[in-house]
């Protein structure tokens, strides 16, 4: 036994030989460590085992990206120089002497008004009349915004979209019907052409879009109720379809332009929410607008229609 002991304790006093050995300051002296030889770890070590949990990559995403989470979240911006006006309530604001929608396509089409009279509001996202978190922009029937002409707001020679997110009260009784949410047109009619979305028009309390006084396409009434919809009208060639939440709800098979130059109105601007004239004024809120220059596929059209109604809860 004692044997045994003796050999032990050599044992002992060579490894405290050896470790400090390794502790002194020569750079030359072998450092702690596993051996390149032998870097295959065992496994039955605590914190080897694969039982034994370990970091979760994909609950902290701030560090690791989860493999599975896919292509970012869809928005407009998705669809590239084909977007020429975007225009969130979120962007409003109010500038010296004015205020402005600014847009958030490339085209730089921001719309404007510095006539007091003529402003509208912004309704905050947290007050009573956002949506889902969200602000709007407040036409209360005298108000109205001007787009400068610009060549990315001509769209006679192409397909194109025109999507809103927006609430109306105007009615037949209302002063006045023919609530404009957006129009650019020569006004030497008829057919007096050019693009217009209209929230209400006399007989009806929906909404009519139209390219001339002879192509013109409406959905059923009682829509004037004050309620958040998504609207979108699509020219694909030579068919015009109106769209309201998400669904077709007219469409006209024969939809060319027949007055290329009149439909561009070049060097007159766009307007949203009414006119110069006082004429055509909505009273309600928008929300966003998404207009689209080119061909918007079945596809796309849909994936804008989804983005948009999931945003706002529609």
């Amino acid at each position: 036994m004692r044997r045994v002991f003796f050999v032990a304790s050599a044992a002992v006093l060579a490894a405290m030989a050896f470790v400090f050995a390794c502790s002194t300051d020569d750079p030359s002296a072998p450092q702690p460590g596993p051996d390149a030889s032998t870097a295959a770890f065992d496994s039955s070590l605590p914190g080897i085992d694969s039982s034994v949990p370990t970091k979760d990559a994909a609950v902290d995403s701030s560090t690791t990206p989860d493999a599975e989470a896919g292509p970012p979240a869809f928005t407009p911006a998705a669809l590239g120089a084909r977007v020429v006006l975007w225009l969130e309530g979120d962007s409003f604001k109010e500038l010296d002497g004015g205020v402005m929608w600014p847009d958030k396509s490339a085209t730089g089409n921001d719309a404007f008004q510095d006539a007091s009279a003529r402003m509208p509001f912004l309704i905050d996202a947290g007050s009573e009349g956002g949506i889902n978190g969200h602000s709007v922009v407040h036409f209360a029937g005298h108000e109205y915004l001007r787009i400068g002409d610009s060549p990315t707001l001509q769209w006679a020679a192409n397909d194109f979209a025109f999507y809103v997110v927006m609430r109306h009260e105007n009615g037949p009784s209302a002063l006045p019907p023919f609530a404009i949410v957006y129009a650019k047109w020569t006004d030497n009619g008829p057919p007096a052409p050019g693009f217009f979305m209209w929230a209400s028009y006399p007989g009806s309390t929906g909404y009519v879009t139209r390219l001339d006084e002879n192509q013109v396409t409406g959905s059923d009434g009682g829509l004037n109720d004050g309620t958040m919809r998504l609207v979108g009208a699509r020219r694909a060639g030579n068919s015009l379809e109106l769209r309201v939440s998400g669904n077709q709800v007219s469409l006209l098979a024969d939809a060319g332009i027949a007055d290329p130059a009149g439909f561009n109105a070049a060097g007159i601007p766009a307007f949203i929410g009414g006119r110069e004239a006082q004429l055509q004024q909505l009273r309600g809120d928008i929300a966003e607008i998404v207009a689209v220059k080119g061909v918007l596929t079945d596809l796309e059209q849909t994936t804008l229609e989804v983005y948009l109604k999931k945003k706002y809860g529609l």
